[in-house]
């Protein structure tokens, strides 16, 4: 309730340019949200009561999986004033050193007051951006956001360079920055496709070019950040070095993927990343840049997706040191039900190794099943090798080839303590199946594959015998431990029957002949030859209702010229035998009895015809 988290009584500073019920760290509570009518007397007393409970103060989300790895040395050594800007760095404000003073400025009033008490030195601002004023300059200053959240809605969001030059005036001459900036050419900007209605550049103006990025501040560096949130952190010197080339392209190409699965892309991460990678240009097209002035950090660091639930977030990450050892550490072991996560990974030979998914893929493209047999049965034989525990988590995207063809898992770590090897190879190649339609990228199968199709063909190949009893196993399996993962709540029944109607439809994929960029040409070429058509057709219709119209008016006007007397006179002139026989036909008719004329005629006709 909004009178629990009451920034004012908490000693949070406000400023302007702040926002009421709104969060950047959770979702509002629904009766905040609503309109400011009185609430019943009895209840505002209770809530008066209770304003010092500490358990209705929602929970500061843990710091991100990835800054932990790339700033938590320097924020546990820094000194001196510190300043963190924005959600994703105020999350971070537990891994500041105790000897600091920190000031933390959001513009969420209820953040504002979750971030009280965390630090013993720390000063919450709450407010925009453009609002602050600093009376010091800072030791360190820290901002992970995109620039949209330093600055409230009603303000809207300012100039790129005007926030940059604004921020790194506190660090002052000689202070430490971290900030990051949008790539306005963003690989995850040219790989997207735009939804109905929105372009690809409805946002280009929130971003900076590589050279103007460069050029905001000479003396810092520039280092590439990827994923939303941020996943993947590569500095400017590893980012051209050719003997990391094979991990830069691994880890990348993971993380667009990861973005691509569930929407459809202009083309395949994994087929476009490594030819970046091997141009020298991952760091100029990079989706964000970290701008960095007098801060260590290590070379890459790649962290699992920040959706997973905190328990598991903290559990590993995968990181290069200066001499560029790549490993992968699990600080802690984690069990929710069957879930396990736990663990060591020294990934020593992952820079020359390739994601299985890739070699999945190309095997696809080529048309043959036969190429993706191959690989399949290769992954089968390999994954009887692993304790069925570790199995369930081999699929293509969580493995590695090297270039000796030895299969590896990127992420080790996780665990599943019930099943068998068929049950984890099945959810294993239902995820793949899933992934490669879904991204819309070329398969073997037919354009209007559906999901479970697609799979019962991947199954085959692998030697898993396909019933009704193991699909509906393997979808349930996948339902929980995705809610595990997640640390969310699902009525599990009701996303079952989802699961599995989803999987009976067609998906109506993109020729496997075709690749998608080529796909897409035909498809708005048909689109636009359907618009010229219902076009034409419209003009047609249009065009026939005039005639129709003008018919009717020009039989409306001879209809009434023939009941004019200038027509009649001018009839009985040029025809007058006719115009006889027409005026005594009329004075029969009027002499007989009604009917008696038609009875004539049908007589006469039928004599006729006899």
């Amino acid at each position: 309730m909004v009178s629990e988290l009451t920034p004012e009584a908490r000693g949070v500073h406000i400023i302007g340019g702040d926002m009421f019920a709104w969060s950047d760290f959770v979702a509002p509570p629904a009766e905040d949200l609503g309109d400011d009518d009185d609430d019943d007397d009895d209840d505002d007393e209770a809530d008066d009561d209770d304003d010092d409970e500490p358990e209705d103060v929602p929970i500061v989300p843990d710091p991100s999986a990835l800054w932990a790895s790339v700033l938590g040395a320097s924020l546990a050594a820094a000194k001196g004033r510190v300043l963190l800007i924005g959600p994703e760095a105020a999350r971070c404000l537990p891994l500041v050193s105790t000897r600091a003073n920190v000031d933390v400025l959001v513009r969420s009033r209820l953040d504002s007051a979750m971030l009280v008490g965390i630090h013993p030195r720390a000063k919450i601002w709450c407010g925009s951006v453009a609002r602050f004023e600093p009376e010091h300059d800072y030791d360190l200053v820290v901002g992970l956001d995109t620039f949209d959240v330093f600055y409230s809605t009603d303000e809207g969001m300012r100039p790129e360079r005007e926030t940059v030059d604004r921020v790194r005036g506190w660090a002052g001459a000689k202070g430490r920055l971290v900030l990051r900036m949008t790539n306005l050419l963003g690989l995850d900007r040219l790989l997207q496709v735009s939804r109905p209605g929105q372009s690809v550049w409805d946002h280009a103006e929130s971003g900076l070019a590589y050279e103007a990025a460069v050029a905001l501040d000479p003396g810092a560096e520039v280092a590439f950040v990827a994923g939303t949130p941020s996943r993947l952190f590569i500095t400017g010197s590893a980012a051209t070095d050719p003997d990391l080339a094979g991990l830069l392209t691994l880890a990348a190409a993971s993380v667009f993927a990861d973005e691509q699965a569930d929407a459809l892309s202009l083309q395949d991460p994994w087929g476009v990343v490594p030819d970046v990678v091997h141009s020298g240009d991952l760091l100029r097209l990079a989706p964000g840049w970290l701008l960095t002035r007098g801060v260590r950090l290590p070379r890459l660091a790649y962290a699992p997706d920040d959706r997973l639930a905190g328990t598991w977030q903290r559990s590993w990450r995968l990181q290069a040191d200066e001499v560029g050892e790549i490993t992968g550490a699990s600080d802690t072991r984690s069990m929710v039900g069957p879930l396990i996560r736990e663990g060591t990974a020294v990934l020593g030979g992952l820079r020359a190794s390739e994601s299985l998914e890739a070699v999945w893929r190309r095997a696809a493209a080529t048309g043959e099943f036969e190429r993706l047999r191959d690989e399949v049965v290769v992954w089968s034989a390999w994954l009887a090798t692993l304790p069925v525990e570790q199995a369930f988590f081999a699929a293509p995207s969580n493995c590695v080839r090297d270039e000796e063809g030895a299969l590896s898992l990127l992420d080790s770590t996780w665990r599943w303590q019930s099943g068998h090897l068929d049950l984890a190879k099945a959810v294993c190649l239902r995820e793949f199946a899933d992934r490669i339609l879904t991204s819309g990228a070329t398969h073997p199968w037919p354009a209007s594959i559906s999901l479970d199709a697609a799979w019962e063909s991947l199954t085959l190949m692998a030697g898993v015998e396909l019933t009704d009893d193991l699909l509906r196993a393997v979808v349930q399996l996948g339902v929980r431990i995705e809610t595990l993962q997640l640390g969310v709540e699902v009525d599990v029944a009701d996303e079952l029957e989802r699961r599995l109607d989803a999987g009976r439809a067609a998906r109506l994929s993109l020729s496997s002949s075709w690749s998608r960029l080529e796909s897409q040409a035909v498809i708005h070429k048909l689109n636009a030859r359907l618009v010229r058509d219902e076009e034409q057709l419209r003009w047609c219709n249009t065009h026939i209702k005039w005639q129709d119209k003008q018919l009717n008016s020009e039989r409306r006007h001879l209809a009434s010229i023939q009941r004019s007397v200038p027509y009649k006179i001018a009839r009985a002139m040029t025809w007058p035998g006719r115009a006889v026989i027409a005026a005594g036909k009329g004075v029969v008719v009027r002499a007989l009895p009604p009917g008696a004329w038609d009875r004539i005629v049908r007589f006469a006709k039928a004599r006729l015809r006899g």
